[in-house]
């Protein structure tokens, strides 16, 4: 299982979380828009 949360800052949004298994192990994630 991920745990993560989100927040929208205008055209990005940014993800950051972690794994149950690998409680250590963070992820953080910036999409983008790339088409309308």
């Amino acid at each position: 299982m991920i745990n993560f949360n989100g927040t929208v800052k205008g055209g990005f949004a940014i993800c950051e979380g972690t794994a149950t298994e690998f409680p250590s192990l963070a992820f953080k994630a910036v999409l983008t828009r790339v088409a309308d």
